[in-house]
């Protein structure tokens, strides 16, 4: 038996730390208002939905990335990081490479960053 979004909700704002199960909690309250037939709109304005993403933010340290103009940059970075498994171009050693494909991502992020906050 599914658990009632709302009470989940409480039970995560009263401190849950687990961000695998507020994301079920999150994926079984939208699934509940799907099955109302209940649109986007309605889901991410739902307050239960909003409490959970709330905590599950707030765990992660989300603050952080829309206060410390660095720290966006920064995850960016490591999670770009990963996608230079390809061997380097000739006449450019890996290190090069990986490099150069950073601080491209990293500018290209900052520039889509900037438009999105204004800043």
């Amino acid at each position: 038996m599914r658990k009632n979004r709302n009470s989940d909700a409480v039970s995560i704002q009263n401190g849950a730390c687990n961000p695998s199960g507020i994301c079920h909690s999150i994926l079984n309250a939208c699934d509940e208002l799907r099955e109302k037939k209940y649109g986007t709109k309605d889901i991410t304005e739902d307050p239960a939905v909003r409490l959970m993403v709330h905590q599950l933010a707030f765990i992660c340290k989300v603050g952080e990335i829309d206060h410390l103009p660095d720290k966006y940059t920064e995850l960016m970075t490591k999670v770009s990081a990963s996608k230079y498994t390809r061997t380097a171009p000739k006449g450019e050693t890996k290190e090069e490479f990986i490099a150069r494909n950073m601080r491209e991502d990293r500018d290209s992020a900052e520039a889509a960053h900037h438009g999105l906050t204004g800043e």
